[in-house]
């Protein structure tokens, strides 16, 4: 059954907004009740009005580090999203720079002339690149080895 649409106005029976108040204020504790169980985490409402004062009078009678656990100011949470960035940013250049060795290593083992330059940096990078992909590669050796001592065959045979 379609609903019609509510008309966005003060509305001004008193009993006839707290009515509203009261199914608004189910809907959204149903809503924030399903956003707690889907992303398993806790939540929390302050719903004010001037017809429940018991809301605001629970919240003020908390102590101080349950009203403000999980709280973040803008300093700590800039601080904490750029030690993030920074450290996704050291992680691509890690990633870029073995990427770019490796190209050098498959140029150099096909033969290939290089058009640059190596520097000293740039032979230790290739180095610890060619180190990496020797790991993965007994990695993948000894992940996918069959046991080197195979049980003989048994012989029937009788001389």
């Amino acid at each position: 059954m379609a609903r019609k649409r509510v008309k966005l106005a003060f509305i001004v029976n008193k009993k006839q907004r707290k009515t509203s108040y009261k199914k608004q204020k189910m809907g959204v504790l149903k809503m924030l009740n399903e956003l707690s169980i889907l992303c398993g985490v806790e939540a929390g409402a302050v719903l004010y009005s001037s017809f429940e004062q018991q809301t605001i009078a629970t919240l003020k009678n908390m102590p101080d580090f349950a009203q403000t656990r999980g709280m973040v100011d803008h300093d700590n949470f800039l601080e904490e999203r750029f030690l993030k960035l920074g450290t996704q940013l050291l992680n691509l250049k890690k990633v870029n720079r073995l990427t770019e060795m490796a190209l050098v290593m498959y140029q150099i083992l096909q033969g290939h002339q290089l058009n640059i330059s190596l520097s000293s940096e740039d032979l230790n990078d290739l180095g610890w690149a060619i180190t990496v992909y020797l790991e993965e590669i007994d990695n993948k050796v000894e992940t996918s080895s069959i046991p080197a001592s195979a049980p003989e065959p048994s012989s029937s045979t009788n001389p």
